[in-house]
């Protein structure tokens, strides 16, 4: 209802002023002076329409740009806590790739000696392992030497006694032997 009046008013100023500021003659007042009094009908006219609007106008855009201000240097801050915490980091890189390396070589280290134990636990048992089959073997071997030499050893006598055994001799051994079983 407010804006229809203020519209009104606007329209029933300018009518008036369009009027004067038309005619050829002013009845003694000189036509730069109608148009001054226009411009300044027309301009309180439009600072008593424009005010309330152009005053909130004016504090929306300070409140907005405050606004902005505040989140700029919130954000300028939190940057800024950024780049302190980067820069923290970056001093205690050397330190920390230092500390990383060091534990690097220590675990290495380690486990070097244990894959070195674990080498020498394996070969001791493959050493043990292998000198109790050496041994079997040797045991296995002296036996089956053993009873090959028998063998041979029992042929030879055989092949000896056979060879020096004639059929004279044999027949006086025969003879002693019927003898002393009598």
């Amino acid at each position: 209802m407010r804006t229809k009046l203020k519209n009104f008013i606007f329209i029933f100023l300018l009518i008036p002023s369009v009027a004067f500021a038309s005619e050829g003659e002013h009845h003694g007042i000189d036509s730069l002076t109608w148009y001054y009094i226009n411009a300044a009908v027309f301009f309180s006219f439009l600072f008593y329409v424009l005010r309330k609007p152009c005053k909130e106008a004016f504090l929306k855009r300070r409140e907005g740009i405050k606004a902005n201000v505040d989140e700029a240097n919130k954000v300028y801050t939190d940057a800024l806590n950024a780049l302190n915490s980067a820069k923290a980091k970056h001093e205690h890189l050397e330190e920390e790739l230092q500390k990383i390396s060091d534990d690097i070589i220590t675990e290495a280290k380690e486990q070097a000696q244990h894959i070195v134990q674990v080498a020498e636990s394996r070969a001791s048992y493959l050493q043990a392992t292998a000198k109790q089959m050496i041994e079997a073997e040797e045991k296995k071997a002296l036996k089956n030497l053993s009873a090959e030499f028998s063998k041979i050893l029992v042929q030879d006598t055989i092949n000896d006694v056979k060879s020096s055994i004639n059929e004279e001799l044999d027949r006086k051994l025969i003879v002693n032997g019927v003898e002393k079983i009598n």
